[in-house]
């Protein structure tokens, strides 16, 4: 079972992305509904924020940094949305979908940003 590891800077964006989809799912008058997508996309962009010192120009990316790094939350808010509003039950497999497809690559970049590489082992002679 993996587990979580995270700073103190990653903490703060992540607890605004599950207060705001807490609030996406769970509210029914407009306010609140927009009210829980403030607080996602401020979530997100202070990710972005966050992210940009790691990156240093040394790889070229097709895509641009900040869709790069929002590219899981719109995932995830996108399949959290459909769930919300689904009239049919075969609107379900495409919200799972987007919802497994974000927390796959978030938990991937998570992954990647915490890899340590190891000390090269000894041969024996």
């Amino acid at each position: 079972m993996p587990i979580l590891i995270l700073s103190r800077r990653e903490a703060a964006p992540l607890l605004c992305l599950c207060c705001g989809l807490l609030l996406v799912g769970v509210s029914e008058p407009g306010r609140l509904l927009l009210a829980g997508l403030s607080v996602y996309l401020i979530g997100g962009l202070v990710w972005y924020q966050l992210s940009q010192p790691r990156s240093n120009g040394r790889r070229k990316q097709a895509w641009p940094l900040w869709l790069y790094e929002s590219r899981p939350f719109v995932m995830i808010l996108l399949g959290l949305l459909m769930l919300r509003e689904a009239t049919h039950p075969l609107f379900l497999l495409p919200a799972l979908f987007w919802l497994l497809l974000g927390g796959y690559q978030l938990w991937l970049r998570h992954q990647h940003r915490f890899w340590r590489r190891r000390a090269p082992a000894l041969r024996p002679l």
